[in-house]
């Protein structure tokens, strides 16, 4: 079945949900993100900072881009890599093997109405590889219900036209976002949690990778392969000489 529609929306009943989601409340739950979304709130960063790190949204893995080590063990690796969903995501992108260039836990938490959008809260495409024209589908697992406007729902324009995504705690959301325009998280009275997983058909390896494996982990999740997928120093840069010949004209 491929995204002729841009998405593809279902009821996740696998194997993982409960792991999944005890280890994502447990972690929504915790002093960590409290904390930070504390601390978010009482300093914001600059808005050219919150445009390129979403310090916006609390995330599991560190936004400092420190290189994490993950085990074979790691339950998001092995949703990640299940066949039927790999078999899914390659039929996605016309046959070629799908690269998963990374994971991660988002809590979108509430922020006050009226404010200007963020980053990714406007209407884009990703270009998650390099910022090369690869195709790019990502697969989201919702730990919260997100049924308003104000738990900032996911939105696409795809082959029907816009949709605004109904999602409850268990739905799956499977999306080619790199071809389709698509918006959300601008979030205002509810917060929004969900395991993002994204997949490229970039066959490229950065020379930094975002993450190590255990010699057990590479074993296992030998294919497809999984390292960072943006070189973040390069990207500042161009931002930065972007800002310059702006300001210049």
């Amino acid at each position: 079945m491929r995204l002729t529609t841009g998405w593809h929306k279902a009821r996740y009943a696998g194997p993982l949900w409960d792991e999944i989601a005890c280890f994502v409340d447990d972690w929504v739950a915790s002093d960590k993100v409290a904390n930070y979304v504390a601390s978010y709130t009482a300093e914001r960063p600059e808005r050219a900072v919150d445009d390129l790190e979403k310090r916006y949204i609390a995330r599991f893995l560190p936004h400092d881009r420190e290189i994490v080590t993950l085990d074979s063990d790691d339950i998001f690796l092995g949703f990640a890599l299940q066949p039927n969903l790999i078999k899914f995501i390659t039929n996605c992108m016309g046959g070629h093997q799908p690269t998963l260039h990374y994971y991660d836990i988002w809590h979108t938490f509430p922020l006050a109405d009226g404010r200007d959008r963020i980053g990714s809260q406007g209407w884009h495409r990703d270009a998650e590889a390099f910022g090369k024209p690869n195709r790019v589908i990502k697969v989201f697992l919702y730990l919260s219900d997100c049924l308003e406007v104000g738990a900032g729902p996911f939105e696409m324009v795809g082959e029907a036209g816009p949709v605004s995504f109904s999602m409850r705690r268990g739905d799956l959301l499977i999306a080619d976002t790199g071809a389709w325009l698509h918006r959300g998280g601008y979030s205002t009275t509810l917060p929004r949690t969900y395991v993002v997983w994204v997949y490229t058909d970039s066959d490229e390896i950065l020379t930094k990778p975002r993450y190590n494996l255990t010699d057990e982990a590479r074993a296992k999740f030998a294919s497809p392969v999984l390292f960072e997928h943006r070189d973040w120093v390069t990207k500042r840069e161009l931002l930065e000489n972007a800002r310059m010949v702006g300001s210049k004209s």
